[in-house]
């Protein structure tokens, strides 16, 4: 190649550089952030119904890069400490002034920040600059609290049964069903759950939980929260009320109270069989008691400590008493040593006419079924509650069917009458509860029968 023609080459590309180098910005030794000026640190907003139209202006000095360049500013807001992982996008402008209404702030804390209506919340602004070809510059945060708001809406109204109204519990109609309807509450979402509840007094019990408009319980259930749960005397006409909360994600509605007369069931006393012992210093009357079902007295009764004991036939000593004549057999000598069992939780099955007893240690009780864990394998333990003498579990149920049983074996299991009943009586080797929906439960079972309804009953609560 000749030297002229590489001459004019290198002068081209050098004319080419400096082309280059004429189209790029300038950029100063120091650029500054974006400040903002209002709203300032520490400014706190409280919304509520009238101040939701006015405005909040949010203004800010601008990014200095030393030259004039098109900048777009991001507004952006997030919760305290949340290190703006996923802000709400306030607004976005090539002004440095920025008007957006206290609604519209509400709804963005509310709604995509997840916070919860009516609360104060602590949030952090700050403005991002963004120019093309250069890395973001972002102002200081700025810290401030807004208290939420949003209205209550519409409470459900019960409209079954009407307010006044008297039903009459009786052995014949124990199956048939105590239905509750309401009207709908508005939320301003179809996502709503209604908790309906059965109140007495200051006292109250969970009737059950739907995402439906009405909700039904068998008799017997009705009279097991009265005279159990809410402890209203049986054979009596028991005033209480209806409430049916509806809560969404954001808000709990309480209707107004409906109140109902309930005649409940006068229970049967059983024929008793008294326990006194030393774990409980000797004192019939107050002794744990076993019921009668044709000539066998059948019961638990939890001791604390290996003890003494005896069954007596009334709540004092001046009745048949029966004492231990050798394993599984009894006497009705008086002055004969007791039977000696415990520590530990005990079922102990009596005949008072062949004089003789069974008893089993049960060390555990568990829930059974394929809406447990182990399904029909294995039992999902429960826990014994001194305190109130039953046995309680908390667990992850499926829909499929549950039982009760003792020592992860079938000879002490018991089932229900109703199937589809959260409260009732426990009847041995009865049908399973059916459960309808996937979710947490608590299951309570009671073998107390010192007291109405005097029956080994359960309790399931969706949580």
């Amino acid at each position: 190649m000749k030297p002229y023609i590489i001459i004019l080459l290198f002068l081209s590309g050098l004319m080419f550089a400096a082309c280059e180098e004429e189209d790029k910005a300038v950029i100063g030794d120091e650029v500054i952030p974006p400040q903002m000026t209002s709203p300032s640190d520490g400014a706190s907003i409280v919304v509520s119904e009238t101040n939701m139209a006015d405005e909040l202006i949010i203004t800010w000095e601008e990014a200095d890069y030393g030259v004039d360049l098109a900048v777009t500013y991001t507004v952006e807001m997030d919760i305290k400490d949340n290190v703006f992982y996923a802000p709400a996008i306030v607004a976005s402008t090539q002004e440095n002034t920025a008007t957006v209404t206290i609604e519209a702030i509400n709804t963005m804390i509310i709604s995509d920040l997840h916070q919860q209506a009516n609360e104060r919340s602590d949030v952090e602004f700050r403005v991002v600059a963004t120019t093309e070809g250069l890395d973001d510059l972002t102002s200081p945060v700025v810290a401030g609290t807004v208290t939420t708001f949003q209205s209550a809406g519409d409470p459900a109204v019960v409209t079954t049964p009407a307010v006044g109204a008297e039903s009459t519990i009786t052995v014949a109609n124990l199956m048939d069903k105590f239905s509750v309807e309401w009207s709908p509450a508005d939320l301003g979402t179809s996502d709503v759950v209604y908790t309906v509840e059965l109140v007495v007094g200051d006292a109250s019990v969970v009737l059950g939980k739907t995402g439906e408009t009405k909700l039904a319980v068998n008799n017997e259930s009705l009279n097991y929260y009265l005279v159990g749960n809410l402890e209203q005397a049986g054979g009596a006409a028991v005033t209480a009320s209806l409430q049916v909360t509806a809560s969404s994600s954001t808000t709990d509605l309480k209707s107004e109270l409906s109140s109902v007369v309930v005649n409940t069931l006068d229970a049967t006393v059983p024929g008793r069989l008294y326990v006194p012992g030393g774990y409980q210093n000797w004192v019939p009357d107050v002794a744990p008691t076993l019921n009668q079902s044709g000539d066998i007295f059948d019961g638990f009764v939890y001791m604390n400590i290996e003890t003494g004991f005896k069954f007596t036939s009334a709540p004092d000593w001046d009745h048949t008493n029966f004492g231990f004549d050798s394993e599984g057999v009894l006497t009705k000598d008086g002055d004969a040593a007791g039977l000696t069992y415990g520590p530990g939780f005990f079922r102990y099955q009596v005949d008072t006419v062949n004089l003789t007893y069974v008893a089993s240690l049960v060390e555990s009780f568990g829930l059974i079924g394929t809406a447990t864990p182990g399904a029909w394998d294995s039992s999902t333990p429960m826990t014994y509650d001194e305190a109130t003498d039953t046995w309680r579990a908390t667990a992850d149920l499926v829909v499929g069917a549950l039982k009760f049983r003792a020592n992860d074996a079938w000879d002490i299991n018991y089932g229900v009458a109703d199937i589809t009943s959260l409260r009732g009586q426990l009847y041995f080797d009865g049908g399973s509860y059916d459960v309808k929906e996937d979710g947490n439960y608590t299951v309570i079972l009671s073998f107390d029968t010192q007291k109405t309804p005097y029956q080994f009953n359960y309790e399931i609560i969706k949580n």
